[in-house]
């Protein structure tokens, strides 16, 4: 069987809202991709930024140290051994005319003299370390002195760590002079470094950035030799330990370096890219949800038609029972094939019923409309609502009659209230043809009102089989049924609940539907006095 067009129209629109959240998705993904590939260069280049400035940093306060530290010491002490004189005390160089020594006596632990040709080391050092000395100190002298190195040397010796600057003046007699270096006094070297002049290269920034554009810190043996202003951000910095290729003298130091994230403009175009991932999220979500909107509303157009062809089915059904009675006997009249003057007052008596069915289903139509629209409007004027009651269940007798159906009254005289008598004679008309169509032929309806606390209240008792306590919000709505009903002979236009609602939500009142004491339903309807 071939799908209707409506059928085909909704599936392509719903295939094609598919295709829309997928494609959106897709998109979200690769511009969540490319942005997170393009943060990432950004940041690995900084980061390389980072480590560049740090090593220029170590490059520059190795070469202070030599310059400034080891070189003066390893003069002052050459010029007294070469002339004879023995290995001055520490405490003897204090005071010295030249002045590059007041950098160097920080520095220093100890002076020593290592003599090969006697196998010792004065004054006496710890004995992994002199071991060390003996062993190694004249052939690493020799060699890197052939190589042009620095003549500094860092020692592992018994589990300890030693950093010694020598001398190689007295080399060839077999004997090399140097001192033990205070690893705590290289920090000073370094804070003077990183404070006189920019440690990045001219071409980083255009030449725009400073020392305050990064964050470093160096430590040795877990203490902090220096530390800059700011903190580190492992987003843009570096963490690592110095080897070898740093040199000897921060050797295993450990180094932080970060560039400030406001710097990160000057050394990549544009900065780092922020993470538009909130904004991608809120666009997939959106799209996601305008899709479930447009399913919601695609789902509610299909049950609008099918109500509407329920609607349509129901008021052709009501208008076509009627109007076939009332054609039927009319007939029959004008024919005169009534065979006694009670058939032919009978006969009368159907049309009337089937008229009044009419008028009331076309009434009920049309205030449906007008509420569709919001053009329902009432006059509230101060009346007797019981004789608006009396006259509407008068009015309504031929149609119960004819189910047999005996209606019973509890209305007090002169019950006042402020209600539109039209409105309310269509309210109970509504409420006793539900009665009459889902109840039992020949029950007995009970119609009470009363008035107290400033409330307007009529019940409507039937003696049907009820209305399930799930069901009783829905019956409410417009071209609602009962799961229980949808199979049956009981039709109806399924808007006769839904205008009392709107008659009731209009007088400031409310309505429900409760269990009755003949176990059927009672509707009772509520506004203010």
């Amino acid at each position: 069987m071939a799908a209707a067009p409506d059928d085909r129209r909704i599936a392509a629109i719903v295939i094609l809202l598919g295709l829309s959240v997928g494609l959106t998705a897709l998109l979200t993904w690769q511009a969540v991709t490319e942005g997170s590939s393009r943060r990432f260069a950004a940041q690995r280049t900084i980061r390389d930024f980072a480590a560049i400035a740090t090593d220029e940093l170590i490059r520059r306060a190795a070469t202070d140290i030599e310059g400034y530290g080891f070189a003066p010491m390893r003069q002052a002490l050459a010029s007294r051994l070469t002339r004879g004189q023995p290995l001055p005390a520490l405490g003897d160089l204090r005071g010295e005319s030249e002045p590059r020594l007041d950098y160097s006596l920080p520095l220093v632990r100890q002076l020593f003299i290592v003599d090969i040709t006697t196998k010792s080391v004065m004054p006496p050092v710890p004995k992994p370390l002199e071991s060390w000395m003996l062993a190694h100190l004249l052939p690493v002298a020799r060699e890197r002195r052939r190589n042009g190195d620095p003549q500094a040397v860092r020692v592992d010796a018994g589990g300890e760590q030693y950093l010694i600057a020598y001398g190689v003046a007295l080399i060839d007699s077999g004997r090399i002079f140097g001192f033990m270096i205070n690893d705590a006094a290289l920090g000073p070297f370094v804070q003077r470094t990183f404070a006189r002049r920019s440690i990045f290269p001219p071409s980083a920034g255009d030449g725009r950035l400073t020392n305050r554009d990064v964050f470093v810190s160096v430590a040795m043996h877990g203490r902090t030799l220096f530390q800059s202003p700011g903190r580190f951000d492992p987003d843009f910095g570096v963490t690592r330990t110095l080897g070898a290729d740093h040199g000897d003298v921060f050797r295993g130091a450990a180094v932080q370096a970060s560039i400030v994230r406001a710097a990160a403009p000057a050394l990549v175009i544009g900065g780092v890219p922020e993470s538009r991932m909130p904004l991608y999220l809120a666009l997939l979500l959106t799209t996601a949800g305008l899709v479930v909107a447009a399913a919601y509303l695609l789902r509610r157009e299909r049950q609008l038609v099918r109500l509407r062809a329920d609607f349509i089915s129901g008021v052709s059904h009501e208008l076509r029972t009627p109007l076939t009675q009332i054609r039927m006997f009319a007939e029959t009249l004008l024919l005169d094939r009534v065979r006694s003057a009670e058939e032919g007052r009978r006969s009368l008596e159907i049309i009337d019923q089937e008229a009044r069915r009419l008028s009331h289903l076309v009434d009920n139509v049309l205030l449906y409309a007008r509420g569709e629209r919001g053009a329902l409007q009432f006059d509230r004027t101060p009346g007797d609502a019981g004789a608006v009651i009396r006259q509407t269940i008068e009015q309504f007798m031929p149609m119960a009659s004819s189910k047999k159906v005996v209606i019973d009254t509890v209305v007090p005289p002169q019950l006042t209230a402020r209600v539109d008598a039209d409105a309310w004679k269509q309210v109970l008309l509504n409420l006793l043809d539900n009665a009459v169509k889902y109840g039992p032929p020949g029950q007995t309806i009970r119609v009470a009102a009363s008035a107290h606390d400033g409330v307007f209240r009529m019940e409507v008792d039937d003696e049907g089989p009820g209305v399930p306590e799930s069901e009783r919000e829905q019956i409410w709505e417009k071209f609602v049924r009962l799961e229980r009903d949808r199979e049956t002979h009981n039709a109806g236009t399924g808007i006769g609940l839904a205008v009392v609602r709107d008659i009731v939500a209009l007088h400031g009142g409310r309505c429900w539907v409760e269990d009755a004491p003949s176990r059927g339903s009672r509707f009772v309807v509520e506004v203010p006095r």
